[in-house]
């Protein structure tokens, strides 16, 4: 009964299912399957409900079926309403554009993110550009001018890896349509239009870099006005290996330190009045003034997966104030989740979505379960137990969330971190009791111009978790490699973690079991042999602990860099047993061709950065891979067993979905004569 009880709870899961069904798919299932799966979940729905009086367990069968077709269906409506990809020209061309939005690097250049796009004379780009305008620009185009340049594009980058990340789902679902270079000055046209919400970031985003320069104004920037390009790439890999990285994404611990205080401060204002805090509802004011004021701050800091998560869940928790219920709970929660998914079904894979909401149910369910042990601080009366009481719950919030993510995390980043729960011990006060506040009171104060003396005490604040991001990250072993998870162990381990968070009582623990194959599952897969990159431009062959690479011309830098995730801990040396544009593996019976001069029809396998043509064609136990192989089907992972290699390609592993370009599109980012010329 205490289980059936949650079936609520479970709805979200369900829907998330629907959606990960969807995205697994190899092909991309008819338009009329939407609309099918949409009524056949609103019939299972209103069966649910009209003879669950008859048939008990009606709604245990038929709402889980209903909000699978349901999550499948809204998927599948998501990406028919995305405008479709277009192939970018292969050579320089002139763009203009609407600037959207501007960012600054961190070497100190700027991207422009464009929209209503045309490039030459006529051609139009249905979906958003991003360009990275050349360092020694001296234009500082605003958001909505209207720009023109010459350019050098590419569609989004395929993973450089079969199972890799994929730029390109993520881009096709942010609307983005390519990026590329500037090759020219950018020519600022003017006359664009910028919306108040726009003009209003820039401005506070330029008054704070001019007040509080270098990474403090950069850091100050991003969590006021949500502009984090000036951060250093040095700053974020410290923050990242210190575990603080999440003080960089505006989430919930920012809306709720926002919220907080201006609850507080509402609340404190009105019960000052006498007569007022006897004859008006205080909390209840008090608590939608700060709903108003987390809107704003969400809309403000660019209403990214995390904040609109967390404002979802400040509306429930609102409501719960305003009707006398429970202000957190499991329910908000699964609301929160399914709100999410169906504004944004692609969030689900996405590593913001699940560490968010793993957290959360990580907190929820955790101080539940210490929730008597909590009751018993509550005798230590005193300064004592005042600090006692808040140095436990901080460093329990940090253990619970920062362990529920760490596998998510893992997955999506190649690392651990070791000390993350010290240095937000550390560094998440300093964040709520002084970063946060005073970034309030600067806001509040920017109007009339007195707003220094609140960035001061705040750049003070983000010194002091600069130092302890730093220091952590300098520690030894403050980062530890974490191979490639498999798509099945990440299922895993969100099975495991929804299993252990919605279960009731002792049967929750067994979520345990497929938390641990799913943490164990990059150790138990085997990892490839070599990899072959999407332009032929390198490849990488592994021989126990060492992992030898050719590069043509020192190309193929991101691939190369990004490989390294998949064989963590090993060392990287330049391939060895190269002659005339041969070289040569496991004793010949494997040869990389570099120079179309050099092919030799001798070895077992053959990987070829130029085109073969019919070259060692119908040689009898010959496999190849060539310029025009990986052109049509991405890049290349293999496996060499019993004297011959498997193939997996990144076609064959995401299918022919419309994020997945055909090879026509594919020209554009990989094409095989202007990279062998």
């Amino acid at each position: 009964m205490a289980q059936r009880g949650r079936l609520f709870l479970w709805l979200p899961v369900w829907l998330g299912v629907g959606i990960g069904i969807y995205d697994a798919l190899p092909f991309e299932p008819a338009s009329w399957l939407a609309a099918l799966f949409a009524g056949s979940a609103l019939l299972c729905v209103i069966l649910a409900w009209r003879i669950a009086g008859l048939v008990p367990a009606a709604p245990l069968l038929l709402l889980p079926a209903g909000f699978v077709l349901f999550g499948f269906a809204a998927a599948q409506f998501d990406t028919a309403r995305k405008p479709r990809l277009v192939e970018l020209p292969r050579r320089a061309s002139q763009i203009e554009g609407n600037v959207q939005a501007v960012d600054l690097l961190p070497d100190g250049g700027r991207r422009l993110t464009l929209r209503d796009v045309r490039i030459g004379e006529d051609e139009s780009l249905p979906r958003l550009l991003r360009i990275a305008m050349q360092p020694d620009d001296p234009v500082t185009p605003d958001v909505g001018d209207h720009v023109r340049t010459k350019a050098l594009l590419q569609l989004p980058l395929p993973p450089s890896w079969p199972g890799g990340r994929d730029a390109q789902f993520e881009s096709f679902y942010d609307d983005v349509g390519g990026a590329g270079r500037a090759l020219a000055m950018v020519e600022d046209l003017g006359g664009g239009q910028i919306g108040v919400i726009a003009q209003l970031r820039r401005d506070i985003d330029a008054r704070v870099m001019a007040e509080l320069p270098g990474s403090e104004g950069g850091i100050a920037a991003t969590l006021m006005a949500g502009a984090g390009g000036a951060i250093s790439r040095q700053d974020r890999a410290d923050f990242a290996a210190s575990g603080l990285a999440h003080i960089l994404a505006v989430a919930g611990l920012h809306l709720a330190t926002v919220m907080g205080l201006v609850f507080g401060v509402v609340r404190l204002g009105l019960v000052l009045v006498p007569r007022w805090g006897l004859i008006l509802p205080c909390k209840q004011i008090a608590a939608v003034a700060s709903l108003l004021a987390g809107f704003g701050y969400m809309l403000l800091t660019g209403a990214h997966v995390p904040a609109e998560r967390s404002f979802v869940m400040a509306c429930l928790v609102v409501l719960a104030v305003l009707a006398g219920r429970r202000v957190i709970s499991l329910r908000g929660l699964a609301l929160a989740a399914m709100a999410v998914l169906l504004i944004a079904p692609d969030a689900l894979v996405g590593v913001s979505f699940q560490m968010s909401f793993s957290a959360v149910l990580a907190l929820i369910v955790g101080y539940r379960a210490i929730q008597p042990w909590l009751l018993r601080m509550q005798a230590i009366e005193g300064a004592k137990g005042w600090l006692l009481r808040h140095f436990v719950m901080l460093g329990v919030t940090s253990f619970l969330a920062g362990t529920a993510t760490l596998p998510f995390a893992a997955a999506s980043f190649g690392q651990i971190q070791i000390y993350y729960v010290l240095a937000n011990l550390l560094a998440v006060p300093v964040t709520v009791v002084v970063v946060m506040p005073m970034a309030v009171l600067a806001l509040l104060l920017m109007p009339v111009g007195a707003s220094f003396p609140a960035l001061w005490v705040m750049g003070k604040g983000i010194a002091v978790i600069l130092w302890v991001a730093r220091t952590v990250a300098g520690w030894p072993a403050a980062v530890l490699p974490w191979p490639p998870t498999p798509a099945w162990g990440l299922i895993a381990v969100a099975s495991g973690i929804v299993l252990l968070g919605l279960l009731a009582d002792r049967v929750r623990w067994v979520g345990l079991v497929p938390l641990a194959v799913g943490i164990a599952s990059p150790f138990v897969v085997q990892s490839p042999d070599f990899l072959f990159a999407r332009d032929a431009r390198a490849m990488a062959w592994r021989e126990a602990r060492q992992v030898y690479v050719w590069q043509a011309n020192s190309g193929a830098k991101y691939e190369v860099a990004d490989w390294q995730r998949v064989w963590p801990g090993v060392h990287w040396q330049p391939m060895q047993g190269c002659d005339n544009g041969i070289c040569r593996l496991r004793q010949g019976r494997v040869i990389l061709v570099s120079r179309a001069e050099s092919v030799d029809c001798t070895a077992k396998l053959i990987l070829s950065a130029v085109p073969l043509d019919d070259a060692c064609k119908g040689t009898a136990g010959v496999q190849m891979v060539d310029r025009f192989d990986v052109w049509r089907n991405g890049a290349y992972a293999g496996w060499w067993r019993n004297g011959r290699a498997e193939l997996v390609s990144d076609h064959s592993r995401r299918g022919a979905r419309p994020w997945v370009p055909v090879a026509g599109e594919a020209a554009a980012t990989a094409n095989p004569v202007a990279a062998s010329e």
